[in-house]
């Protein structure tokens, strides 16, 4: 079997509370995402880092039941979470403006209502989310930056590399 796809502590020691993780996940859905989605980069999830209580980080990320035990707004550890994914597809993006602490206060803030995961991709509706819609509503409603892609429709996750907002971590 293969070894878990774990950042290193040199990686790691990069990442702060706020920045938002990028992945690939290894199953069928995440091959289906990135097809349906037709970015320029091969992601398909992404997802809010926060410090955990033993000290390290934690993501806080939207998953349906379909793939997970919990529908909605969910925590793993940073580990679950790399190692859900396809080796070598981790990025990780800091927002510019100085309002990470918004982001995790705000991604704590939607686990704790137990938000559902939005099985409609509605933009418009916050009472569920997908899971790149949480740092978008976080980012328009909170932050005052509005990355919603015009028309509505699922926002691509390159998006989050834009440049005029975010810095490339890893």
């Amino acid at each position: 079997k293969q070894e878990p796809y774990l950042l290193s502590l040199r990686d790691k020691a990069l990442i702060k509370e706020g920045d938002i993780i990028l992945r690939m996940g290894e199953g069928w859905l995440s091959q289906f995402i990135c097809k349906q989605l037709n970015d320029t980069i091969h992601i398909s999830h992404c997802g809010i880092l926060v410090r955990s209580n033993t000290g390290g980080f934690d993501v806080i990320h939207v998953l349906s039941k379909e793939v997970s035990d919990t529908n909605g707004v969910q925590r793993c550890s940073l580990d679950q979470f790399t190692a859900d994914s396809q080796r070598g597809t981790i990025q990780i993006v800091r927002l510019k403006k100085d309002s990470t602490h918004i982001l995790t206060e705000k991604a704590i803030y939607y686990l704790n209502k137990k938000i559902p995961f939005d099985h409609t991709f509605n933009l418009q509706d916050s009472t569920a989310f997908f899971c790149s819609e949480l740092p978008l509503h976080i980012l328009k409603y909170h932050i005052g930056i509005d990355l919603y892609p015009s028309p509505p429709n699922t926002p691509r996750f390159s998006i989050f590399l834009d440049k005029r907002y975010f810095i490339d971590i890893l």
